[in-house]
């Protein structure tokens, strides 16, 4: 008997003004090494669809290692800011994947990024089956930085859309 996959369908996602700005602050700081850090909001589920909203995220911390090609976060302090901020949401607010940059390149996944989104989804500590991914790329005056964000599921990363939105609520 075979079986069948249901096919990938992409979530709505929907990121804060405030989340992108706090990413792109972040990357200024630490260019032309890569810094990276926690991505937090909430899933929604609703019988048809499903919809993410990333409202805010956590740095680096400050005993993070950072370097042309990779970074070693401060977990401990990480840790310690995503309780804070789970208790001060009312539990509603949760870790949901990953951010980091790609100084002077693309915003694609590399092969590390692919083993990291899957040791994520694997992890059962961190709760997230289907762990975000965003990375930011390019950096310099004259682009910016360019987000893209990409979802672990069915054992790949794929690119999804992002929303902006102005507020934490995406009907408003």
């Amino acid at each position: 008997m075979r079986v069948l996959r249901r096919p990938f369908v992409a979530p709505r996602v929907w990121v804060t003004d405030d989340a992108l700005n706090q990413l792109a602050r972040e990357a200024d700081l630490h260019t032309p090494l890569e810094t990276g850090g926690l991505l937090l909001g909430y899933w929604s589920s609703h019988p048809r669809k499903d919809e993410v909203l990333i409202e805010s995220i956590i740095g680096p911390g400050p005993d993070a290692q950072h370097e042309r090609s990779r970074f070693k976060p401060d977990a401990s302090w990480q840790r310690q800011e995503l309780a804070d901020a789970d208790g001060a949401s009312g539990r509603v607010t949760t870790y949901l994947g990953d951010w980091h940059t790609h100084p002077g390149s693309v915003p694609a996944p590399s092969r590390r990024d692919r083993r990291t989104a899957r040791t994520i989804a694997r992890a059962h500590a961190a709760r997230v089956p289907r762990p975000l991914m965003l990375i930011l790329g390019g950096g310099d005056k004259a682009t910016g930085w360019i987000p893209r964000l990409h979802l672990w599921d069915r054992g790949r990363l794929h690119e999804v859309e992002m929303r902006r939105v102005r507020d934490r609520s995406p009907s408003g």
